[in-house]
Formats: structure tokens, sequence, C-alpha cells
């Protein structure tokens, strides 16, 4: 198996080698086709700019790192040392530059390298106010500063195809968890917060020990970059972290660590004031893992003990059982719906000469089997054959059996509800688009069968 080290991960069109794995929450699909009527770029720079006057982490100046703002009509690009080509003067702003639509490095609220230069993405979204918009901003701010001072603070996202959700056990226990860190967030003494926090610490070493190193390690990883990002987003916006003690759906394990992250490191503000100069500062402690960190800051035995009832045990374990089903069942439904869907199909067959991932987006992707992955916003697929591309649409691919589902070698890709379709075969390039689809073979042969079309090597 060909197992994606953190310099592969790192070459992702969403974790650029100078940038880091910094993607967050993506553009919810069709946001190019919207005007920000409520919240402008300039507005949300301004607010920013406020933002950035309070102390959000030390060492963090939100307005020394370069940003673009895409607000559905133009791209506007503050403080950027030299800007690409294509950009005009923003009148009466001398840190600011603009141009017509969408740079096309702007993909996601993210961050890429504009001019060779490590910039923060954002896309806004008209639902949206300027103050939360600028808040998500600082978020991905933050990913940039985290990625040239922090590269080691991110999960590998290749762990999470084969994170085990389907085991009941491991998740009625991060319900317990989810249960004992909320109270711990909502805690009113010093006494009450230590105990329902070492709680959550005892059902987490215990869940651990079920989901192995690997999906530990990428639960810890992404608490410290996304789950400090979310953190550092909800002090700009001036709002404290807070956990709901329902936990989230089994496989949202990345969308969870967010918000476990952000919970984390509430707690730490109370029981250790000073642990963000230690993770920034110290040597010994930048690359603790948050909840290594909040352990060694519970101190003493708390004057009562907390715990749950064996009741709640027991419920939380037939939900885990009943959740668990649902997914697999989900699954199924999933792939039958997207292979059922009207409208031209296209299968590239290449097990002879697989594709790999140069971009993906691992908010939106959805495993489906050991072997298969739904693809629901964005990707990039690179091999010999040539390359794949697709945007605001929707991929399934396929890896060998009893290897990783991506990283490994994709050996089979289907592009099913595609409209607008065109196939062009010449010079040796077969070209095939269609709406959010982009597709440039070498050396393959297409043959259509009604409205499928299959593609593979010659």
């Amino acid at each position: 198996m060909r197992r994606p080290t953190a310099a592969l991960v790192l070459l992702l069109d969403l974790c650029f080698a100078a940038v880091g794995c910094a993607a967050t929450r993506s553009a919810p699909p069709g946001t190019e086709a919207r005007v920000a009527d409520r919240t402008t770029a300039l507005a949300v720079d301004s607010a920013l700019t406020a933002m950035g006057a309070s102390p959000l982490w030390p060492g963090f100046a939100p307005l020394a790192t370069p940003l673009a703002l895409f607000d559905g009509e133009r791209t506007y690009l503050f403080r950027h040392p030299a800007p690409p080509a294509g950009y005009s003067a923003v009148p009466g702003r001398s840190d600011a530059v603009v141009r017509e639509g969408r740079d096309p490095a702007v993909t996601a609220n993210s961050s890429a390298l504009l001019g060779g230069v490590p910039t923060a993405t954002v896309i806004l979204d008209t639902r949206s106010g300027t103050q939360q918009a600028a808040a998500l901003t600082v978020h991905e701010l933050f990913h940039v500063f985290q990625r040239a001072k922090h590269p080691s603070w991110q999960g590998n996202e290749a762990d999470l195809f084969t994170y085990p959700v389907e085991d009941s056990a491991a998740l009625a226990l991060r319900r317990e968890e989810t249960f004992a860190l909320a109270r711990a967030v909502g805690a009113r003494t010093d006494d009450s917060l230590r105990c329902w926090a070492g709680a959550a610490l005892d059902a987490r070493r215990r869940r651990f020990a079920l989901v192995g190193a690997a999906a530990g390690a990428y639960e810890r990883g992404t608490e410290l970059n996304e789950g400090l990002a979310q953190y550092v987003e909800r002090r700009a916006a001036g709002t404290t972290s807070a956990l709901d003690a329902v936990d989230l759906p089994p496989a949202q394990v990345r969308q969870r660590s967010y918000v476990v992250g952000a919970a984390l490191a509430g707690v730490l503000d109370r029981v250790r004031p000073g642990w963000r100069d230690l993770l920034e500062h110290d040597p010994d402690g930048a690359t603790l893992p948050l909840d290594s960190l909040l352990a060694g800051s519970l101190s003493g035995t708390p004057s009562r003990p907390c715990s749950v009832e064996p009741t709640q045990r027991a419920r939380w374990a037939v939900g885990a059982g009943n959740d668990v089903r649902a997914l697999l069942a989900e699954r199924t439904r999933t792939l039958d719906e997207y292979l059922g869907r009207g409208g031209w199909r296209v299968i590239v067959d290449a097990r002879t000469a697989p594709f790999f991932p140069g971009g993906f987006d691992p908010l939106n992707v959805v495993r489906l089997s050991e072997t298969e992955i739904l693809h629901t916003r964005f990707l990039k697929l690179r091999g010999q054959l040539g390359s794949i591309d697709v945007l605001s649409a929707r991929a399934l691919t396929e890896g060998g059996a009893g290897a990783h589902p991506l990283f490994a070698g994709v050996r089979r890709v289907t592009l099913a509800g595609l409209t607008s379709l065109t196939v062009h075969d010449s010079a040796g390039t077969l070209a095939v688009d269609a709406s959010g689809v982009t597709v440039r073979l070498h050396g393959t042969r297409a043959d259509t069968t009604d409205r499928t079309i299959l593609i593979h090597p010659r």
C-alpha cells in the first residue's frame, strides 16, 4: 500500500506545500452566481481591522497576512506584496486591489498561493453578516499563521478515510466524552469543571484504545489545526466556546474536531491561563495535543466525584448501534441515488494506470465502502492517463481492495448526472467537458452505450 506521508498530504490543492492543510468550510455550491448584497469585501476588511486590534493569539497579527475575498462578482486582494496580473487599484485604498470574477486560486474558505505568496481566501456568503464574515476570515488567516509557525498542527487527512466510524463501542464512548466535556465547559465552579474535564479525558482514553493510534492522532492534530482556529475565530467575534452535549453523527469526525478542539481550549483558559504562551513559545509544549495539555493541568482530586449513570451508558450503547446501522444503510442509499441520477454518465477505467489525488475537499467527501469515496464538491486527479477536475459537482472514486481508497491509487472514476456534455478527441487527447467537470486524457478510447461513456486505455 502506498501510505501517504505528511509531505504528500501537503501537496493537495487544499493543503499547499507552503501553507499546509488550511482547508476549513467550503463555499456552498452556486456561491459564484450570488452577489453579496448584505456583506461587502471592504466592510469585512474594516471589521477585520478592528478585530485585529485585540490580542487573539500570541504572535498572531491578522493584518500581516495577505487576504483574498470573493464577493460573488469580484475578487478583492488586501495587503498583498506582489498582486498577480489582472488586478487593478481600489479607489482610496493603497493596500487593496480588485479583479472581475473569481480568481481561480480562490476555491474555498481556505488558503492558497497567489503570486507565490501564502494568502488566506474567503468566499463571502450572502447569508452571513459583516461581523460573522470577518470572524471567519480571522479563522482562515490564523491557518496561514499556523502553517508558518506550527506545520505539525494538523491531522493526516489520509487517516480520515480509514477512521473506524463503524465501531459502535467507540461511538458510545465518544458520546460519553462529549457529554462530560460539555458539562466541563458549562461548569460554574472550578471543582465541577475539573471533575467533568477529567471524566471526559478518561472516556477519551478508553475510546482511543479502541479506534487505534492513527485515528487518535488524526483527532488530536485536527483539534490543534481546526479547533484552535475555531477558538481564535470565537475570540475575534467576542463569543465563548460552546459545546452541545449531544454528539455529532458517527461520520462527522472532522467536523467534531472543530468544536471539541475549541471546547478544550476554552476549558484550558480556566484551568491554565498561560497555556497559549506555552503552545506558542515553549519547545516542550508546542507539540502537545490539547487533551494532553489539559490532563497535565488538572491537579488534585475533586471534592466530589462526577460520573455517568450506568443507565445512561446503556442508552448511549443502544443509540450508537442504531446510528452505525443507519450509517451503513445511508451509504447504500447514497450510492444508489448517485448512480441513478439522470443525464450522462462517464466512467473512466484506470485499473492499469491509476490516478492519484492532486486536491480534494476533506469536508465534502462521503466514504461509501472500503474502496468507494463520493466527492461532493471538489476533486483533482492526476495520473499517467491525464487529469480529471471537478468543481461544484460530484464524482465517485474507487480504489483497490485492501488498500487506502484514495492514496493507494484510484482505479475507477464515475461521473454521473452530467449535463451540457461535450466529448472531443483530437491529436490523441480525449476531452470531456460538462457542468463542473473537465477531463483531459491521453492514450484512451471512449465507447458509448445509451447515455453511458466508458473510457479506458487503448
